[in-house]
């Protein structure tokens, strides 16, 4: 699956608040919103990818099970599908919810900027009842799941206080300052998310290079005949042990939205930096390499 691109960053809203007093260069702050923008990108990538492994683990197990039990097997395929069906629904919410934090902040940005401000605000309004709608029905699943459950209890109970800088002023600053806290709380729901994501994967990948590996390449090695075709068996494993190349990588890359969470309040206060602008974009950019390359460590081989 092919990563696309998904319209304006998600802060580059907030960027041009900062760009008339920071002393720094255009180009500088269009670095924060590349990564804003592959961020995105790249969490989008991540969630279809997170469905997709889910989906082949659940069935590499139903499969490993199979006919141990036909009575219990007819109770596992009905919780297998069950519990793949709770995933992917948590990953079409994610999925919805990143989109909506996008549009939510190219609409500050229109805010800051329009002519029509009341207008304006009442689509911002709009877009952020979604985003929060959407956000509250994400939370349980966090909260519930034992991967991210802790972490989810203290992040959410432990929501900042976040202050204004001066320079933010009319509209925009009454939009922020209703709601930057719950602004905050959909960033920690996006970081929670992409922890739960990369955990989430790791687990499944390793449960399908072993299923894998023992259903195919060991069965067909230990088998009391020689291998038939040394170079597809050869292949074949090549491929399952390469599977979890990607995954150590995927839990460095995965401090990205945790990044980004900080940056907002940086942009905020009015503390944001060139040096941390383009800090975050090397996170940003490596979360990116990380999710194409498990897409092409995962795909199936022709």
């Amino acid at each position: 699956m092919r990563l696309r691109s998904i319209g304006k960053p998600l802060f580059i809203s907030l960027i041009s608040l900062t760009i008339s007093s920071c002393g720094a260069s255009l180009a500088e702050y269009q670095r924060f919103a590349n990564a804003g923008k592959s961020y995105a990108g790249a969490m989008d990538g991540l969630l279809a990818t997170s469905g997709n492994l889910f989906v082949e683990a659940n069935s590499e197990a139903l499969i490993d099970n199979d006919l141990q039990d036909p009575a219990k097997d007819r109770l596992a395929y009905a919780d297998a599908n069950a519990n793949v069906d709770a995933w992917l629904k948590l990953v079409g919410q994610a999925r919805q919810h990143t989109d909506l934090l996008k549009r939510y902040f190219i609409a500050l940005e229109k805010l800051a900027t329009s002519d029509a401000p009341q207008k304006s605000r009442e689509t911002t309004e709009k877009i952020f009842v979604q985003l929060n709608t959407v956000g509250a029905l994400i939370q349980p699943s966090l909260l519930a799941n034992p991967l991210v459950s802790e972490e989810a209890s203290k992040a959410y109970s432990t929501i900042p206080e976040l202050i204004i800088a001066n320079k933010i002023r009319g509209d925009l600053r009454a939009e922020i300052e209703t709601r930057k806290e719950a602004i905050f709380k959909e960033l920690v729901t996006q970081d929670l998310t992409q922890k739960l994501l990369s955990r989430q994967i790791r687990k499944n990948l390793v449960l399908i290079q072993a299923i894998k590996d023992r259903r195919t390449v060991k069965k067909e090695y230990v088998a009391p005949v020689p291998v038939l075709s040394p170079q597809a068996w050869i292949d074949q494993r090549s491929a399952i042990r390469r599977m979890t190349l990607s995954i150590d990588a995927l839990d460095t890359a995965s401090g990205a939205s945790q990044k980004f969470k900080e940056a907002f309040v940086e942009l905020v206060d009015d503390r944001l930096t060139i040096a941390r602008a383009n800090a975050l974009l090397d996170d940003v950019e490596a979360l990116l390499k990380t999710v194409k390359d498990l897409q092409t460590s995962t795909a199936p081989k022709e």
